[in-house]
């Protein structure tokens, strides 16, 4: 009797050691949320922040990357667990045209501290007229963190733009940087340099900020406007240096509450609205304000430029205020004779300026400077 009481002591003391030395698996395991998303299979992710150098993309400048950031831009836009950022550290990155389309999960922030650099050859764009566009996308927000640049390389091009002898329809080359049908965002802390074409252009996009950007090119590189708006409505652009080959900032057809403040543009052809009427049906211009700007070695200060032979359009209610020019031929000049290359066949104006009729209104003041001519009028009306 006291052999199996001890026996059934010493089994039970052993069943205590055992489960003290083996606790439950459940009272230690970490709760897991249902909700927490699965782990992710994107190669670059980390926090939702997709390098582009995760997927390939290799910063020595000589390597082309457009497939690995193509591919990370899109998990980032595809990301559903938040926020996702497409980022492009610093370095020097080869690439050639690519669209970041949208719509997107949520649009990705976009971070460029490194360098883009673009094809030297145009041949790689095989007649694209774009290199970097961003489509089809709402909430965009572009930095270029202070050290960012979009380098179009763009200098072997600018002896063969096929200008010379073409009455004024010069080829497009590619243009830096493009936002088509963009709603709401902005672009900013950003250097465009060297662009084959235009630096940026904003084409049917609203609720635009751009600011903090440094907009370069030779003075004598053709075509190369610094920012051109097209059938875009609420954009204000501001403290921003713009040194380029033609128009600083040239606003066109279908554009409407565009705000300019805090610019200092040259060398270039000044801050210019159009050209207009270069086409057919070309939809109304409205609602320009420019303000507290300095234009100094350029051609013309603010300019309104319009070609001759298309059917008639509006243009109105445009302020340029508190200006400042410095070395500048026109400080105000209204063209409505506009023909690059003097080869075009004029049939008539195509807007009607404020003292003909009221299809176009303009006001000025606190225009002050060095110049030539204060205000010139190139009409066939004068």
């Amino acid at each position: 009797m006291a052999l199996s009481q001890s026996y059934v002591l010493i089994c039970l003391t052993g069943s205590l050691i055992f489960l003290w030395s083996f606790p439950s698996l459940d009272a230690t395991r970490i709760p897991v949320s249902a909700n927490a998303p699965a782990p992710s299979q994107s190669p670059g992710v980390s926090c939702g922040v997709f390098d582009v150098t995760k997927y390939g993309a290799v910063s020595d400048g000589k390597t082309e990357s457009c497939k690995a950031f193509e591919a990370a831009w899109a998990d980032a836009c595809s990301y559903a667990a938040g926020q996702s950022t497409f980022l492009v550290p610093k370095g020097d990155f080869l690439v050639g045209p690519v669209t970041f389309k949208g719509p997107c999960q949520k649009t990705p922030k976009v971070e460029i501290k490194g360098t883009l650099k673009a094809p030297t050859d145009l041949k790689a764009f095989n007649d694209l007229p774009t290199w970097l566009e961003f489509k089809d996308l709402s909430d965009l927000n572009i930095t270029g963190c202070g050290t960012g640049v979009i380098d179009g390389q763009g200098e072997s091009s600018y002896t063969h733009t096929g200008c010379q002898n073409s009455g004024g329809k010069c080829k497009n080359f590619p243009i830096n940087l493009r936002l088509t049908k963009v709603e709401c965002g902005s672009v900013s802390e950003l250097t465009l340099l060297n662009s084959k074409g235009f630096h940026m252009n904003l084409c049917f996009s609203n609720n635009i900020n751009i600011h903090d950007m440094t907009i370069t090119a030779p003075g004598n590189s053709p075509n190369t406007d610094g920012i051109h708006l097209s059938d875009s409505t609420h954009i204000d652009i501001s403290s921003s240096k713009i040194a380029v080959g033609d128009d600083c900032i040239s606003i066109g057809q279908g554009s409407s509450d565009i705000f300019v403040e805090k610019i200092h543009c040259g060398p270039g052809h000044g801050i210019s609205i159009g050209s207009l009427g270069k086409y057919p049906n070309e939809r109304d211009v409205q609602g320009v304000h420019v303000k507290n700007c300095t234009i100094e070695g350029t051609d013309n200060g603010v300019r309104v430029k319009t070609w001759p032979g298309s059917p008639p359009s509006k243009a109105f209610n445009f302020t340029f205020e508190d200006i400042i020019v410095n070395n500048v031929k026109n400080p105000i000049i209204i063209d409505q004779e506009y023909c690059p290359g003097h080869k075009c066949d004029s049939k008539g104006v195509s807007f009607y300026l404020c003292y003909f009729s009221q299809h176009f209104q303009l006001s000025s003041k606190n225009i002050l400077g060095s110049c030539l001519f204060l205000f010139f009028v190139n009409s066939p009306h004068k």
